[in-house]
């Protein structure tokens, strides 16, 4: 039970978030539990990639061929959830959030930012899915 309890403990994590700025005043959104205020001031030239790489969860690894499918329900209904969290949190601003299924479940988001693209492309390998949102 204590480790199921604490599963649902860091998924629920991904609902908490903080905003740091670089030396720009570019205001970028990340996990609440981020390390990252070491950058607060700093040059980010990749803003995409930055919030991209440091807001992300991994939801499941070592996932089974046959279970995939399964997860495209749960995958549309949590990133669903994120999305509208981030939109409640930060009106103001535009995100996408992406739930990719490979070999692993990850959860992952950043702001849509000018003249950069988005992190991901559409396009995954075969029996792997991307499901995206935006706002």
């Amino acid at each position: 039970m204590n480790n199921k309890l604490s599963l649902y403990n860091e998924l629920l994590d991904i609902f908490e978030f903080k905003s740091i700025h670089d030396n720009l005043g570019n205001e970028l959104v990340i996990l609440k539990n981020s390390t990252s205020n070491i950058f607060e001031g700093k040059i980010i030239e990749d803003k995409t990639a930055f919030e991209a790489l440091d807001s992300h969860f991994h939801l499941i690894d070592n996932i089974r061929r046959y279970d995939k499918q399964l997860l495209i329900d749960f995958g549309k209904k949590i990133g669903k959830l994120l999305i509208d969290r981030l939109s409640f949190s930060f009106p103001d601003k535009h995100f996408v959030v992406f739930v990719t299924i490979t070999d692993s479940m990850i959860i992952r988001f950043h702001q849509k930012w000018e003249n950069e693209p988005y992190y991901y492309k559409e396009n995954l390998g075969n029996n792997e899915y991307m499901i995206s949102f935006d706002n």
